[in-house]
């Protein structure tokens, strides 16, 4: 798109062109449009961030580059803005690139352990490369195991997509310790449902609550709670009868959410750009699929997410009354780093 003789909006050249949606040189649009499809982590600034707010521009620093491009209102383009081909093209590439994450994702959870002690949430961000170590036929996980295991492996797929690396180490700390343990939950929901299953459970069919010790009062926690915690969110997915696209759609979904209060301005633009993308591509698909019911099928589908938070608050509500039973859970500082993610909105 072509606009009037004027300053680009990101480095202050002069420019007549204007791309995703501001006056914007084609150097720029360039290393927007490279940035945006990025999985690496973005090298900080250590110059206090401040390489594009001062004259003369250091144009080679990519973290402040990216971060202007942002505040400046730089966008991802929709899926509904594009010609009908297009969409289906753009569509079948956003999909086939989900379908080969998550099947790294799936491998790394059960053919694979780690020999990390106790990291926390901000050493593993901080992990450029996770080291994995395969399974041997006889190695055995117990609850704890699988615990740190599966939270471990969801922090690390989470930080493969483009919007979780571009964000400030903050905000990948506040987006990360909120919703990776939701997304545990939907993951385990799908893939326990995709094996008949009514019960939520680990990779290798045991259970995900922690086995009971002599030391619990379990009248104090109800079967009915934990039936829910086990069960609930199988129950909606199997009514739904959730495609797999729509499961790979709504993971990204589930956790590219701009709506928490301690992102910094420029993080919460930055996601609810992707949000607006990956949410296009949802509905594109819907409409494709199920054509006049597609907006129906499409809030359906994102009603999923209440049905998490509430089976979310359900394990929250069941780990304070474990607590109370003065019980001992040997969980790691991943998990809890998770929980106490509950009580900090």
């Amino acid at each position: 798109m072509v606009a009037t003789n004027q300053k680009c909006a990101v480095c202050e050249r002069f420019t007549t062109e204007f791309n995703y949606g501001v006056p914007s040189c084609n150097a720029c649009k360039i290393f927007f449009r490279r940035l945006i499809t990025r999985t690496t982590p973005v090298k900080k600034c250590y110059l206090g961030e401040n390489c594009f707010t001062k004259t003369p521009i250091t144009q080679k620093c990519v973290f402040c580059r990216f971060q202007k491009c942002i505040q400046v209102g730089m966008t991802l383009p929709s899926y509904l803005h594009f010609g009908e081909q297009t969409k289906e093209k753009c569509l079948d590439s956003t999909i086939q690139n989900l379908m080969l994450l998550d099947a790294h994702r799936e491998d790394l959870m059960a053919n694979y352990h780690t020999s990390y002690l106790d990291p926390t949430i901000d050493e593993v961000i901080r992990i450029n490369k996770v080291d994995y170590i395969r399974k041997s036929q006889s190695h055995q996980l117990n609850f704890y195991n699988w615990a740190f295991h599966c939270s471990l492996v969801t922090v690390d797929f989470m930080k493969k997509f483009p919007f979780v690396n571009l964000l400030r180490f903050e905000d990948q700390k506040y987006l990360l310790k909120e919703f990776y343990i939701k997304l545990i939950v939907f993951i385990s929901s799908k893939r326990s449902m995709s094996r008949g299953k009514e019960c939520m459970t680990f990779p290798d069919g045991s259970d995900v609550l922690p086995p009971a010790s002599s030391e619990w009062h379990i009248s104090k926690i109800s079967p009915n709670l934990e039936n829910k915690i086990r069960c609930r969110l199988i129950g909606r997915l199997s009514e739904l009868r959730i495609t797999d696209e729509e499961y790979l759609l709504m993971c990204v979904l589930i956790f590219c959410n701009p709506s928490l209060s301690q992102l910094s301005e420029n993080g919460r633009r930055l996601l609810t750009s992707y949000q607006h993308l990956y949410s296009s591509a949802l509905l594109q698909y819907c409409l494709l699929t199920y054509e006049k019911a597609g907006p129906a099928r499409f809030a359906e589908l994102l009603g999923i997410c209440h049905v998490i938070g509430v089976q979310y608050d359900d394990a929250i509500h069941y780990n304070v009354l474990v607590q109370l039973t003065k019980a001992r859970l040997d969980v790691k500082q991943l998990i809890k780093d998770g929980m106490d993610a509950a009580f900090c909105n």
